[in-house]
């Protein structure tokens, strides 16, 4: 994988605002080196654990911030999806693949 610096004049200073606003409300930077900026690189933060107080619950950024976001069944998860204003990637994690049945059946994939 190759990561190249951002394409947009303000977009690593944008990045590490939401970045901050997560730490603020109770998130970590879970992966080495995430949210650090060189100029116009950002280096990829992923964040855990995300709710709906964090701007990046709900701003889309296009950038190289990943919100992981847990939810009490997949019923909860499918309604923010589906409810959110913008695209969204959505995946159920288990470690019981009888859990995952009916989110395979529906999304047609499976990961466990």
């Amino acid at each position: 994988m190759k990561i190249t610096p951002l394409p947009e004049p303000g977009k690593a200073g944008y990045l590490t605002e939401l970045v901050e606003d997560a730490k603020k409300y109770g998130a970590n930077v879970i992966n080495k080196y995430g949210g650090e900026v060189n100029d116009t690189f950002f280096y990829p933060a992923m964040l855990y654990p995300v709710n709906s107080k964090l701007r990046i619950y709900t701003e889309e950024q296009l950038g190289s911030v990943v919100p992981i976001v847990s939810y009490k069944d997949q019923e909860e998860g499918g309604n923010y999806v589906v409810q959110s204003n913008f695209g969204q990637h959505y995946a159920f994690l288990s470690s019981r693949p009888n859990v995952c049945l009916p989110v395979r059946q529906e999304a047609n994939s499976i990961y466990y």
